[in-house]
């Protein structure tokens, strides 16, 4: 049996995830998908005898642009998940294959186009 997340970049942006969180990040161009597989045995060595917390064990996390830390996150799912801009555009969304939102953050490139458009 094999394990497969694939995660889908709706937004104009460039962003960097990982399937774990301590792993290195992998870039995400603007409206990309990437997608990742690797076989149960691999979680099952972590949990003997508990199939559902192997299949949990991956999520996914995402930062933005050159940021240090994970700006988007969703622990222990496996699902397939798409980054969006908000409907109003002032958030990042992350969303499930059920279009549910999962986690979301502040539209960091709207940010910085709105403050270089403010007149002092």
């Amino acid at each position: 049996m094999v394990i497969t997340i694939k995660i889908t970049n709706d937004t104009p942006y460039t962003w960097y995830y990982s399937y774990e969180k301590d792993e290195e990040k992998r870039k995400l161009e603007a409206h990309r998908t990437a997608t990742a597989t690797w076989p149960l045995g691999f979680s099952l060595l972590k949990y003997p005898f508990r199939l559902f917390d192997a299949v949990l064990d991956r999520g996914i996390y995402l930062s933005y642009g050159n940021h240090s830390g994970w700006d988007l996150h969703s622990e222990n799912r496996i699902d397939d998940f798409t980054v969006r801009e908000s409907d109003d555009r002032r958030h990042f969304e992350l969303v499930n294959s059920s279009d549910e939102v999962v986690d979301r953050c502040t539209n960091f490139g709207k940010s910085v186009i709105s403050f270089n458009n403010t007149e002092i």
